[in-house]
C-alpha cells in the first residue's frame, strides 16, 4: 500500500497529505462509532472498515498508474522522457525553432551559455546550428569541443553566448536549426511554460513557410504548444 501511494502521489506531496490525514481521520472516526458493533459472522465491523479504507488508499494511490498518469520508472541507464513532455524532430533544413528567454541574473560578468535539453544522449552526425538575437555562434553536435563548448549534467547541449550578443536586447532569442537530419536527434518540450523558471518564455516553430506556436513539436509529431527547454544558464566564471 505505500508503494502505491508513492507511485501515484510522488510528485504532489500535498494531494498525498490530504489523502492520509483524510484516512487516518475517517478511520479515528468509525473507531469511535463502530467499536462495540459486529456483523453477523462474528467479523468486528471495525476491522471491515479499516479494511474499506485501506482499499481505497490503495486505489487511489494505483488509479494515476493506471490511467497512464503517473511516471514509469525507467530502468538502468535508459532516459525516458516522461509524459506529458514532448519532442522537437527536425525533419526538414528549412525547419527552425525559436524561443525568447530572460537573461540569466549575473549575465555582465558570468560565463553565459545556451542549453538544449535533449531527450536522450545522441552519438549520430546531425547537430544544431545555434544563433542568438540574429547572431550564429556555431554548431553544437556530439562531436562538438573546445573552450565554448560545455556538457551538462545530463544529455544536453551547450553552447557559450559573447557579452556583446547578450547586451543587444533585455532579452536574448535562442534559435536552432538543423545541421543534418536525424530522428534520432530531439530536443525536449513541455506543455506548460510555467511549470519550470527553465521554459519561461515564448516558444515557436518555422515549418518552412510561418512560424507556428501551434507545432513546436515539428511536422512529423502530434501537434504541440509550451515551450522548448532551452534557456540560458551563467555559470560562477568571473568575466572581469
Amino acid at each position: 500500500m505505500p508503494a502505491a501511494l508513492v507511485l501515484g502521489f510522488w510528485r504532489n506531496p500535498p494531494a498525498l497529505f490530504i489523502l492520509c490525514f483524510g484516512m487516518t481521520l475517517l478511520v479515528a472516526v468509525l473507531v469511535a462509532f463502530l467499536q462495540e458493533r459486529r456483523d453477523q459472522h462474528g467479523r468486528s465491523i471495525l476491522r471491515v472498515a479499516v479494511e474499506c479504507a485501506a482499499s481505497l488508499m490503495v486505489l487511489q494511490g494505483t488509479l494515476p498508474l493506471l490511467l497512464g498518469e503517473a511516471p514509469v520508472p525507467a530502468l538502468a541507464g535508459e532516459p525516458v522522457v516522461r509524459p506529458p513532455m514532448w519532442q522537437l524532430v527536425f525533419s526538414d533544413p528549412a525547419h527552425a525553432a525559436q524561443k525568447d528567454t530572460p537573461l540569466p541574473e549575473g549575465w555582465e560578468t558570468q560565463a553565459v551559455y545556451v542549453r538544449i535539453d535533449l531527450t536522450a544522449p545522441y552519438r549520430g552526425s546531425a547537430g544544431l546550428r545555434v544563433e542568438v538575437n540574429s547572431v550564429a555562434l556555431g554548431t553544437v553536435s556530439a562531436d562538438a569541443v573546445g573552450p565554448w563548448f560545455a556538457r551538462g549534467p545530463s544529455h544536453g547541449w551547450s553552447i557559450r553566448v559573447p557579452q556583446t550578443v547578450l547586451a543587444r536586447a533585455p532579452q536574448a532569442t535562442v534559435t536552432l536549426r538543423p545541421a543534418g537530419i536525424d530522428p534520432a536527434l530531439r530536443i525536449v518540450g513541455h506543455p506548460d511554460a510555467a511549470v519550470d523558471h527553465r521554459f519561461a518564455g515564448n516558444s515557436r516553430f518555422f515549418d518552412g513557410a510561418e512560424w507556428r506556436r501551434d507545432r513546436l513539436a515539428g511536422t512529423t509529431q502530434p501537434s504541440a504548444m509550451g515551450a522548448y527547454r532551452v534557456w540560458l544558464v551563467a555559470y560562477s566564471e568571473n568575466l572581469s
